[in-house]
């Protein structure tokens, strides 16, 4: 039988990859974030329907 030692030796660099690419976007997310939003901006975006 083949052994499974190789199969998990090959997901490494696809998992660091798949972090790597997962922070960067979250990262790219908080940057474009406007934080700075005035109280009158946050009413009108929460006015319930």
């Amino acid at each position: 039988m083949k052994s499974n030692k190789n199969n998990r030796n090959s997901y490494g660099k696809p998992i660091a990859i798949s972090l790597f690419a997962h922070a960067l976007l979250i990262v790219a997310l908080l940057w474009g974030t406007d934080f700075n939003m005035t109280k009158s901006e946050l009413l009108a975006w929460c006015k319930p329907l």
